[in-house]
């Protein structure tokens, strides 16, 4: 009996001790298992933040190319500020390039610095990426712009930045000239003498008025008459009027700031510069060779006006003219209204008339004005895109 209840209180101990080995077992399992779906939640938030910030870094391939191709034309532009192409100038393709490289990097990264807010995907609150420390640089042996930038992705708070590097190979670009630029006639052909001299009966050579009083004789301040002046210069601060003649002059410089009028003849003038900022009256004959005469506003010719031997006469207002000739590749341009008699109208072969009106604007200006620079353009080719080089997870 005693034997029985020993072995009863052995089986008892033998239970429970199995009971509590598998409790032990079973709470050991469980908390594996939690941890082990704990790890897979934080291992799956870290998946989705890394596949949204690879969806930032695809999003930013597609805006780089983007902006690559909305701002061509703000490339050329600043091409055309680095390079500043002179006319007849021959253009060098490799600097053309490496200019066109730079200008693409800078404002690529320009563009890039403002699309740092950040993306929502789906019109999720809690999932989104963004663009930071951007950085571009210049392969110029390669014609190639490198982009290196961060993208982080973010889902349910968790996020993870990955690291881009970019290229666009722009060595198929062919860089060319497009246009010219022409710039029409200043007012600065003429030098300003120093004070002190007012008339040429004073033996003086280059007198500076203030157009107060018609300009004094050459022998006698009286006459009025300026004839035979040679490499002289007269220049007004204000008004300028000559009641005489001014025949057979040759290398004469004259400048008003206001208007200009001569009285009488301005005949057998040789290499004559005569500009005025407004108006300019000549009563008389005005006969010109190797000749230039500059007149911001209106021009009124009385008599005759004669353009010979490659003269240029520029009017920046109308021209009211009772006889005129052009002759051996002289050029006359008006900008505003010719008036002129059809059958008092020469104009020869070698000869040019130029009206606005007729012509229209750009012809005008490149038919009277100066070259300044060149306007390139570029053949940007085909098939240019932006690639992705590598991607760092961190």
């Amino acid at each position: 009996m005693l034997f029985n209840k020993n072995e009863g209180g052995y089986a008892l101990l033998t239970v429970l001790l199995m009971i509590t080995i598998f409790m032990i077992l079973f709470l050991s399992f469980m908390g594996q298992a939690f941890s082990s779906v704990k790890q897979n939640q934080v291992v799956e938030r870290s998946s989705q933040s890394v596949a949204v910030a690879e969806m930032g870094v695809t999003y930013y391939k597609v805006a780089t190319q983007n902006i690559f191709e909305s701002n061509r034309q703000a490339v050329v532009t600043r091409v055309n500020q680095i390079l500043n192409p002179l006319p007849n100038e021959v253009i060098d393709q490799e600097e053309a390039k490496e200019a066109t490289v730079t200008a693409t990097a800078e404002i690529l990264k320009a563009k890039l610095q403002q699309e740092q807010s950040k993306i929502n995907v789906d019109d999720r609150l809690d999932t989104f990426f963004s663009i930071s420390n951007i950085d571009s640089s210049t392969d110029l042996d390669e014609n190639t712009v490198n982009l290196h930038f961060s993208v982080t992705g973010t889902q349910d708070g968790k996020s993870t930045p990955l690291e881009a590097d970019m290229a666009i190979d722009l060595s198929s670009i062919i860089i060319e000239q497009d246009s010219i630029n022409f710039v029409l006639p200043a007012f600065d052909e003429v030098p300003k003498p120093q004070p002190g001299c007012t008339s040429f009966a004073n033996g003086c050579s280059e007198l500076l008025v203030d157009g107060t009083q018609p300009l004094p004789g050459k022998n006698s301040p009286n006459t009025g008459n300026v004839n035979g002046l040679s490499d002289a210069i007269v220049y007004s601060t204000g008004s300028l009027t000559i009641n005489g003649n001014a025949n057979n002059s040759y290398n004469l410089k004259v400048h008003a700031e206001n208007d200009f009028k001569i009285e009488s003849n301005m005949n057998s003038a040789t290499k004559l510069t005569l500009e005025t900022k407004k108006n300019a009256t000549f009563s008389g004959n005005l006969k010109i060779e190797s000749s230039r005469l500059i007149i911001g506003k209106d021009l009124i010719n009385g008599k005759h006006l004669e353009l010979d031997k490659g003269s240029f006469a520029f009017v920046g207002g109308n021209a009211t003219i009772e006889k005129l000739d052009i002759t051996n590749n002289s050029t006359m341009c008006v900008q505003g209204l010719l008036t002129v008699p059809d059958n008092q109208r020469k104009v020869d072969l070698t000869s040019k008339l130029i009206v606005k009106s007729v012509v229209g604007e750009e012809e005008f200006e490149r038919q009277c004005g100066s070259p300044t620079s060149v306007n390139l353009s570029i053949n940007w080719g085909q098939n240019i895109e932006t690639k992705v080089d590598k991607v760092d997870y961190k």
